[in-house]
């Protein structure tokens, strides 16, 4: 009985430390949370347009629903590498090909050996050059 309570109370220790050892959440730079609103701002321009249009937009048709969303975008250029976005042909949830993700815009290069993307759902991520060259885009899409 002993042995039990020893060895309970072990593997109790054990789940707890494990789960205090997280590290504190990353830290971005003003240009990267400017750069982040923008991309989720292009990702509800970008479903808007694609409804009212029922095709994958064009950097023009996303300019009036940006506006409406309070964004005063001339160019869809990134404030990180000041390269333009990359749009992705929209593909719907329920045709995405398996593993697809469905992103809808990417940076050309990035920065730091990182690119900013985003879904969809408006999910805005930052992934670094290895992660990103193994994202599946939607309909076969290969970013260069």
């Amino acid at each position: 009985m002993l042995r039990l309570s020893l060895c309970l109370f072990l593997v109790g220790v054990v789940l707890t430390s494990a789960g205090c050892s997280s590290s504190a959440p990353r830290q971005y730079d003003d240009q990267t949370v400017a750069a982040s609103d923008m991309f989720r701002k292009i990702s509800t321009a970008y479903m808007q347009a694609y409804r009212t249009k029922k095709k994958p937009p064009t950097p023009d048709d996303l300019k009036p629903f940006l506006k409406e969303h309070g964004e005063t975008i001339a160019s869809l250029v990134s404030p990180r590498d000041q390269k333009p976005i990359v749009l992705v042909p929209f593909v719907p949830d329920n045709r995405l090909g398996e593993g697809e993700e469905p992103i809808l815009a990417y940076e050309a290069e990035g920065v730091n050996g990182e690119r900013m993307l985003v879904d969809s759902r408006g999910l805005v991520r930052v992934e670094k050059a290895e992660d990103f060259a193994r994202i599946k885009f939607p309909g076969g899409h290969k970013p260069k």
